[in-house]
């Protein structure tokens, strides 16, 4: 009688086997990546798929521990936020093997150098131009045309010390051979109303965005709006950073 059960047993534990396997190698595809501890000292994992990510660790703020820049990682992560660099909880993180920066394809250090950021490795440093602040702040778009779009602000959570505020000014750059270019303005010296707007309750704000003045009609093409905001306290003491979001104009 055991003898009989030998061989399904065998083909169901290889079935479970084998289903472990192909498990774990759509985790290692889709979770894995290159851990990198920002100037500020937040946690960024570079995914494998999916390029930089923002891990906040407001659950177990020593999630982290142990782990150091440029180190291979398993990290598994909440929703995430179509901010830039994107922003998301971590939920488990899991350290494989010591790495290095080298290890971080080409074009997503590019995107690292183009974010401003202070990497450490070991005993060496790249500094760059400043820390993405967490705001919590999450842009998208809509309605996109040739001459303008919606732009759509939320805000979820972050660490701001004050009121979130911007103003009228952005800028657009168009993807063109894997780089990110300004497009250029039809008329010099553009001048923006001084004015400051910011979130009532918390509620999502969307913004008209109407650019034909300033760039025209654009070509088909992947483009990016960068906005500035600011972390205001009180005069003369406040912060500021750079967001953006990426969309595509169709034919």
């Amino acid at each position: 009688m055991k003898k009989k059960w030998v061989l399904p047993v065998s083909i169901i534990g290889g079935v479970l086997l084998l289903c472990l396997v192909v498990t774990g190698a759509f985790l290692l595809r889709h979770c894995s990546g290159i851990y990198v501890r920002t100037s500020g000292g937040r946690h960024m994992v570079v995914f494998d798929d999916g390029g930089p990510v923002i891990m906040s660790t407001t659950d177990k703020p020593d999630r982290f521990d142990g782990i150091e820049t440029g180190d291979r990682i398993i990290a598994v992560c909440g929703f995430v936020h179509d901010t830039y660099p994107a922003q998301s909880d971590a939920k488990f993180v899991l350290r494989l093997w010591k790495g290095d920066l080298e290890d971080i394809p080409q074009k997503d250090r590019d995107a690292l150098w183009e974010l401003g950021r202070l990497f450490e490795n070991n005993n060496s440093a790249k500094e760059e131009e400043a820390d993405v602040l967490d705001w919590g702040l999450n842009l998208s778009v809509k309605d996109v045309t040739p001459t303008g779009l919606t732009l759509v602000i939320k805000k979820n959570g972050g660490n701001p010390t004050g009121r979130i505020e911007w103003g009228e000014a952005y800028q657009l750059a168009v993807l063109e051979n894997g780089t990110w270019k300004d497009v250029p303005t039809i008329i010099d010296n553009a001048v923006w109303d001084a004015i400051a707007y910011g979130f009532f309750e918390n509620s999502d704000v969307e913004l008209s965005v109407s650019w034909e003045w300033l760039y025209g009609q654009l070509p088909a093409g992947t483009y990016r709006l960068t906005k500035e905001f600011m972390d205001f306290r009180e005069t003369a003491d406040f912060d500021t950073a750079k967001y953006w979001v990426e969309f595509k104009i169709s034919e």
